[in-house]
């Protein structure tokens, strides 16, 4: 099947699940686990979670049975009117999985890329594995170039949907990855590359007193999806990139069609 439980990382994409579960109207298991650290939620995958949706038990019978700290599996449950619930691992219940989209039609992106709405993604961190990191990380200038060398640019980012999907795919190697905005032009006024105004905005404020110490937000001119938020970085770290382009499969298979009429009526004529 070449799939996992369910890893939700969207609100959109917890909206879809939890109806997929609701139309079972029964308790199901999805990827999620705190067996490492009790009350620290992780992905299966190794991945942090960045929504959730626990909802607290009412039931005076249930609380009195509750055992958190035995209950390290993560499920969709009917008992919490289908939000999130901490369950006994052993217990048999349905389940839900998830898989990527490889099927091949007239609109999918090219091989290595994926499909959102109407661009294609690429990130360079799919590239081999931890030892090729050297090879793939490049400075933003080397990455804008890398994305133009294959028909594309350094991702960029226009609405709250496009910005959710580019986190999940950045946040799959667990890697910090270029996008396309600058605030070369002027300090604090990000633009993306493509000179139009940055409209959605993702930056979450550095909290750690070491890395306040070191941070010069003057000297740092590029944007990076960091831990899974914006951050503006010097522009010559190295680090892994996200590209994007138009997906024109389906502009090519509309002008195949139309030259085949074409040249059927002039035989006919």
């Amino acid at each position: 099947m070449g799939a996992t439980l369910a890893e939700i990382n969207s609100q959109a994409e917890l909206q879809f699940v939890r109806k997929l579960a609701m139309s079972g109207r029964r308790t199901s298991w999805i990827g999620g686990t705190d067996a490492a650290n009790e009350g620290e939620w992780k992905w299966i995958s190794g991945a942090p979670m960045t929504v959730s949706d626990f909802k607290p038990l009412t039931s005076k019978q249930m609380i009195k049975y509750d055992r958190p700290e035995r209950q390290d599996c993560l499920a969709i449950s009917s008992h919490v009117d289908f939000h999130w619930r901490g369950i006994f691992c052993i217990q048999g219940y349905e389940y839900i999985c998830e898989q990527e989209n490889n099927n091949s039609n007239s609109h999918a992106c090219d091989h290595g890329w994926t499909q959102f709405e109407q661009s294609c993604y690429y990130s360079s961190a799919i590239i081999g594995n931890v030892f090729q990191v050297r090879h793939r990380h490049k400075h933003w200038f080397g990455a804008q170039a890398e994305c133009e060398g294959k028909g594309a640019k350094l991702a960029e980012l226009n609405t709250e949907s496009e910005l959710q999907f580019v986190r999940q795919l950045a946040q799959k190697r667990h890697t910090s990855v270029w996008i396309g905005g600058t605030d070369g032009d002027k300090e604090g006024q990000w633009m993306w590359a493509s000179g139009t105004p940055v409209s959605v905005k993702d930056f979450k404020p550095v909290t750690d007193p070491r890395m306040k110490q070191f941070d010069r937000p003057e000297q740092q001119d590029c944007l990076a999806i960091v831990g899974g938020h914006w951050k503006d970085l010097n522009c010559l770290k190295t680090l892994d990139y996200i590209c994007e382009k138009k997906n024109t499969q389906n502009k090519v298979t509309v002008s195949k069609e139309k030259k085949s009429r074409d040249i059927d009526e002039t035989r006919r004529n």
